[in-house]
């Protein structure tokens, strides 16, 4: 497992900021503690983690030394759908960022069904960084309520006065 120094970063700009985006599907925690460690990344953004809660063990392994981790899983399927199989599958966000960046969850007041979301303000010296995460279901086709949602999210997002990532 690699340890990383816990270094500050100069956030004075977004640029500043390395992060990276990554479609899981299930990688080892210890791959992805490796892909985090090896690109020096501030803030690493996850989707289908496949955990179904914030105490998801392998999620919690992913997270390396001195990074902390924001997620939202996929509900369990309703019993209802005993053809579709137990539980859940797939789906999942977080976003895994290093611990001397204060995140702060953002709060959305209606929560889309569309799609999954887990947003943060990530603040470091005099910056403040927006990241939210989204993953929708290629499986599903796009209905209206998608872009409804959508246009919901980034409407709440415009009105900070910071960077959106």
């Amino acid at each position: 497992m690699a340890t990383l120094p816990n270094k500050k970063i100069d956030a004075t700009k977004t640029a500043k900021y390395k992060y990276k985006l990554c479609n899981n599907k299930k990688p080892s925690s210890a791959s992805l503690q490796e892909i985090i460690a090896s690109n020096d990344t501030d803030v690493f953004a996850l989707t289908e983690t496949w955990h179904e809660s914030s105490d998801d063990v392998a999620l919690r392994r992913a997270v390396p030394p001195g990074y902390r981790c924001l997620d939202t899983a996929r509900p369990a399927r309703p019993a209802a759908r005993p053809a579709a199989g137990p539980g859940r599958l797939g789906g999942g966000v977080a976003l895994i960022h290093r611990d001397n960046l204060k995140a702060k969850r953002v709060n959305f007041e209606s929560v889309p069904v569309s799609f999954e979301l887990v947003a943060a303000t990530l603040s470091a010296a005099d910056a403040n960084i927006v990241f939210a995460v989204l993953y929708r279901k290629g499986s599903e086709p796009v209905r209206e309520q998608f872009f409804t949602e959508l246009t919901s999210v980034l409407e709440a997002l415009a009105v900070f006065s910071c960077d959106v990532v």
